[in-house]
């Protein structure tokens, strides 16, 4: 779905970068989580961890996009436009019959950004000395760029991991209809997965990670089920 009225902040290689005003609710959730993630430290260092994890999650939105732009020329089928807005960004193609190789390709560009930006933070990383504001600023790099390039390989439709499994799955002689059931048939399966480790947590009194696998358990079941989307 194209957000032609949107906001165009700038255009790269032929694609729109545009935004509206929800898109500025992630950014300001992450500074509160990586503030209140940062304990036994004094307020400011919470705030400036907060203000590099914020800082971190745009950076990682920028490379795993500029991967998409990029590995969508290469596949002859360029993305159109980045809307970033809540919940989060979403590529936009105004052509869609395209091969299912050139679906792959569009979505494998991502990934491969966060994951190659990843390594290069690591080593980055690891020439800082530790306890330094440079230390804070590579580690909330290395965390977001992971989250986002491992997490977009998940099987959920509307991101890269569901968009390959699908195009696979046609690959091998399905229909279009036939691979989308079988993606949300796979995130049901993967929240009971999530969901289970969630139970074997809280035996474990360890709640934390108990809540978040119970949030992401239900997440995927309501994705499985057609409750949940992102257009």
């Amino acid at each position: 779905m194209s957000h032609k009225d949107a906001y165009t902040l700038f255009s790269y290689q032929e694609t729109r970068i545009t935004a509206d005003p929800s898109a500025l609710g992630a950014p300001v959730f992450i500074f509160f989580l990586g503030a209140i993630l940062a304990r036994g430290v004094s307020l400011g260092v919470r705030l400036r961890r907060g203000i590099f994890a914020s800082l971190a999650y745009l950076t990682s939105d920028i490379t795993h996009y500029y991967g998409h732009i990029y590995s969508s020329r290469y596949a002859n089928a360029p993305m159109n436009q980045v809307h970033l807005g809540a919940p989060m960004p979403i590529s936009i193609y105004d052509n869609n019959d395209v091969s299912p190789q050139a679906h792959k390709m569009r979505a494998i560009g991502g990934p491969i950004a966060s994951g190659l930006s990843l390594l290069v933070l690591l080593v980055l990383r690891s020439l800082t000395r530790p306890n330094t504001a440079l230390r804070d600023f590579f580690t909330a790099q290395c965390w977001v760029h992971g989250i986002i390039g491992f997490g977009s390989l998940a099987p959920i439709p509307f991101v890269d991991g569901g968009s390959i499994l699908k195009w696979t799955m046609v690959e091998r002689g399905q229909t279009p209809e036939q691979a989308d059931e079988n993606v949300n048939e796979a995130n049901i399966v993967f929240g009971g997965l999530i969901g289970g480790v969630g139970l074997v947590s809280l035996l474990f009194k360890k709640w934390w990670l108990a809540l978040g696998c119970l949030v992401m358990a239900a997440q995927f079941v309501a994705i499985g089920l057609g409750k949940l989307t992102i257009k």
